[in-house]
């Protein structure tokens, strides 16, 4: 099963696996629908747990692999259409070092970012289904937890990124130095020539003080689930209904649909209701 930012996400695992033990069978379940998410060292069950934050791609930020070199337009990571598939390029392989490069990647950003705004996005819903204790609005908390990197100097900064367990010693200085050198250069003549970032939101990091937090290739929810017929009754692994079983929704094979699967709730849903109010 997958897992959605609205509601728990237990609810739909657990479904699945009822389904599973009643003999269902699942389809689709390897494609999901994802993005570049902030996720702080803080497990759950053995899971780490995503926060949706803000900023990403904003002026006065660029976004690095964990190398230190830049791999992507910042504006498509959080951006209207291409949020939902930049995931692939988080978590596409290096053929020739048979490696993960791009994950985690690193947001570094200027002092002005960190001061004016909550890095994690308080305001859309409880931050890591209440499990991530963020803290203070004005990031304190978190800096003091370690969540969020911060030096006085690039060469510092990527010196403690390699210090994480996350990187493992992958961050170059010298190459995260380069990197901010010509994205503030690029920033200022007013054109991204190596990935073509949206000019408006092109600005040379300003000051002395850098700031870093890991993304990685994570949320929202998998498009797959039980396998169902057009009733909406539960397939079994030969394609025969289970008896009396029925799943709509999220838990439930559906096509990609909008409003965070709220449609294949309510059309599904009254049929399936339909249907089962058939049976004895």
């Amino acid at each position: 099963g997958g897992f959605a930012f609205y509601g728990t996400p237990y609810n739909e695992g657990e479904g699945i696996r009822m389904g599973i033990k009643a003999g269902a069978a699942l389809s689709k379940v390897s494609t999901c629908a994802a993005r570049m998410i902030w996720a702080p060292p803080v497990y759950h069950n053995g899971m780490r747990l995503g926060v949706t934050t803000v900023g990403v791609g904003a002026p006065g930020s660029f976004v690095v692999n964990a190398l230190g070199d830049r791999f992507i337009a910042e504006n498509k990571i959080m951006g209207g259409i291409t949020n939902n598939s930049v995931y692939e390029k988080a978590a596409e392989q290096n053929l020739d070092t048979m490696t993960y490069d791009n994950m985690p990647a690193w947001q570094i950003f200027e002092e002005e970012i960190f001061k004016s705004r909550p890095l994690a996005n308080l305001t859309r819903s409880t931050v890591g289904y209440g499990f991530v204790d963020y803290g203070a609005a004005d990031n304190s908390d978190a800096l003091k937890k370690g969540w969020v990197l911060k030096a006085d100097s690039i060469e510092e900064l990527a010196k403690k990124i390699a210090e994480t367990s996350v990187n493992k010693g992958r961050m170059n200085p010298q190459k995260l130095t380069e990197t901010l050198k010509r994205f503030n250069e690029m920033s200022t003549a007013g054109k991204d020539e190596d990935f073509g970032r949206n000019p408006k939101s092109l600005k040379p990091l300003e000051g002395t003080v850098f700031y870093a937090i890991p993304l990685f290739a994570g949320g929202s929810n998998t498009k797959g689930g039980l396998k169902t017929n057009a009733e909406h009754q539960v397939l079994d692994w030969d394609g025969k209904p289970i008896k009396g079983l029925y799943a709509a929704g999220e838990i439930a094979c559906g096509l990609n649909r909008g409003g965070a699967m709220l449609t294949d709730a309510l059309v599904f849903g009254q049929v399936t209701g339909k249907a089962a109010a058939t049976k004895k």
